[in-house]
C-alpha cells in the first residue's frame, strides 16, 4: 500500500504474481463505494433528475452545477486544471494513462509518470469538491482508463456555439433570424 505523495512505491510491483499495490486513489474510490453500499436511502433512485453540468471553455475554463462555480483563475497550478479540461472535452472517450501523460508532460515525463499521473488525477479531483457532486463520480478511472462521467448530462459552450453557427450558416434564414443567431453566438 502506497499512500505517499509523490508515490515512492514502483508500480512494475503491480507486475508481479500475487501483488496488488494499492495507492490513496485507490483507497478513495473502495471508500466511496463502501459508503455507496452503507447509505442507500441518499442515493438518487435512477427516476431523480440529476443536475447539469455546464462548462464553458471560451474566455477562461469553468465548470458550473447547483450554483456552484470553479475555475481556474484562482489556482496557481495550471496541470490539474488542464487535464480537467483535456477529460471534459473528450467526455465520450475514455482515454489511456499513456495519452494523458503525452499531453500533460509532452517535454519530460520524468521518472514515473504513472505515479504522476494518479497524483495529478487526485489534485484534479480535489478541485471538483466545491462542486457538490463526489470528484470521484465526475473524473472516472475503469479498465485502466480515465474519462469524464457519462452519467452527469454535461452542457460545454463550445457545442453551444457550434450549434448556433451551423443554424446561422443555414440558407433558410432571413437576414433578421440570422443576426439574431450571430448575437446569441457571440453572448455564449
Amino acid at each position: 500500500m502506497d499512500i505517499a505523495l509523490p508515490r515512492d512505491i514502483d508500480t512494475k510491483l503491480n507486475e508481479l504474481d500475487y501483488v496488488e499495490l494499492y495507492d490513496i486513489d485507490d483507497l478513495k474510490e473502495i471508500h466511496d463505494k463502501n459508503d455507496i453500499k452503507r447509505s442507500p436511502a441518499i442515493m438518487p433512485s435512477s427516476s431523480e433528475q440529476r443536475p447539469t453540468i455546464h462548462v464553458q471553455t471560451l474566455g477562461g475554463f469553468s465548470i458550473r452545477t447547483n450554483g456552484c462555480q470553479i475555475n481556474d483563475n484562482s489556482n496557481q497550478s495550471k496541470k490539474p486544471w488542464a487535464l480537467l479540461e483535456y477529460l471534459v472535452i473528450f467526455q465520450k472517450k475514455d482515454i489511456n494513462p499513456a495519452e494523458l501523460i503525452r499531453i500533460i508532460w509532452a517535454d519530460d515525463p520524468g521518472v514515473n509518470p504513472n505515479g504522476a499521473l494518479k497524483t495529478l488525477m487526485f489534485r484534479s479531483r480535489k478541485l471538483l469538491e466545491p462542486l457538490g457532486i463526489s470528484p470521484q463520480k465526475l473524473l472516472v478511472q475503469q479498465r485502466g482508463t480515465y474519462a469524464w462521467t457519462q452519467d452527469y448530462p454535461t452542457v460545454l459552450d463550445i457545442d453551444e456555439f457550434e450549434s448556433v453557427c451551423n443554424r446561422a450558416l443555414s440558407n433558410s434564414l432571413d437576414p433578421e433570424e440570422n443576426l439574431s443567431l450571430c448575437m446569441e453566438g457571440l453572448s455564449i
